[in-house]
């Protein structure tokens, strides 16, 4: 009797171990295949090392000027620059690979001042008037909000009605960087992050001025601001989610009630033969 009893939870074992090989391996697979092919598309690739000239990091410089004043536009010569952008560690659970982001043109320089591009030129914004930080984001943010409808293509947008919008994908790094930019003034944003922290827009100057060259520099390596994204009010009221609709969760449930099926034979047929032998 005892050997039967023995040879039912072996069999039990191995049937749900069995199940739950099957529920955990194709789970682990498309997270595999989820991130070969982060990156592939939109992605500008590196051409070689960059060196960057000039680091503006937007994590921790409220109070301080974000764009060269006009005085320092008289020395930017006519030649392209590159930006390249470095995301750091986002929130637990985020990843800063695969992330899409969208470099848009939005002002020229000329004669030493900013001037809105044609597609912004009826907002009422001063980009030579924003002192700090703070009104450099809100600026940004206005004109994110302004052009939001735009729909943009891979790489450098099609259209000739907004040709200096382009289109990039954070590597395994979170490193993107766009190159061959005329100068003037770019809104840099997330366009897709499902998986990474919200990134605040901002805007950046190509050329930037340098303090400690005392010159303007045109390779700018830019370290966004990004902050935890807000859950929608919905779905704060509802209860927490407890996984126990995923396919793991149901797999092992089955397992849970093969085995106690199993059990209750087993033990149904011992008692059954103790009443036999009595």
């Amino acid at each position: 009797m005892l050997r039967n009893i023995k040879k039912s939870v072996k069999l039990a074992g191995v049937i749900m171990g069995m199940i739950i090989f099957a529920a955990v391996l194709p789970a682990a697979a498309a997270e595999q295949e989820s991130r070969e092919g982060a990156g592939d598309i939109g992605s500008i690739p590196l051409a070689g090392e960059f060196d960057a000239a000039l680091t503006v990091d937007l994590t921790g410089n409220e109070g301080e000027r974000g764009l060269p004043d006009s005085n320092k536009l008289q020395s930017a010569y006519d030649m392209s620059g590159t930006i390249r952008i470095v995301l750091t560690n986002g929130s637990e659970g985020t990843s800063k690979s695969g992330v899409e982001i969208t470099c848009e043109k939005v002002g020229d320089i000329q004669n030493g001042r900013y001037v809105l591009t044609d597609r912004y030129s009826d907002m009422d914004l001063d980009l030579n008037q924003l002192k700090n930080a703070t009104e450099l984001e809100q600026a940004a943010r206005k004109i994110s909000e302004a052009g939001s409808n735009i729909t943009v293509s891979e790489g450098k947008a099609a259209s000739d009605k907004h040709p200096d919008i382009y289109r990039g994908t954070t590597d395994s790094e979170g490193i993107l960087y766009f190159d061959d930019l005329q100068k003037g003034i770019y809104l840099i944003q997330a366009s897709s992050g499902e998986h990474y922290d919200e990134i605040t827009p901002f805007l950046v100057s190509v050329p930037n001025w340098s303090e400690e060259s005392g010159k303007m520099l045109y390779d700018i390596e830019v370290i966004p601001k990004h902050s935890p994204k807000q859950q929608p009010e919905a779905e704060r009221k509802e209860a927490p989610q407890t996984g126990i609709d995923s396919p793991i969760a149901r797999q092992l449930g089955c397992a849970g009630i093969i085995l106690v099926t199993l059990l209750f034979i087993v033990c149904k047929e011992y008692i059954e033969r103790k009443k036999e032998q009595q």
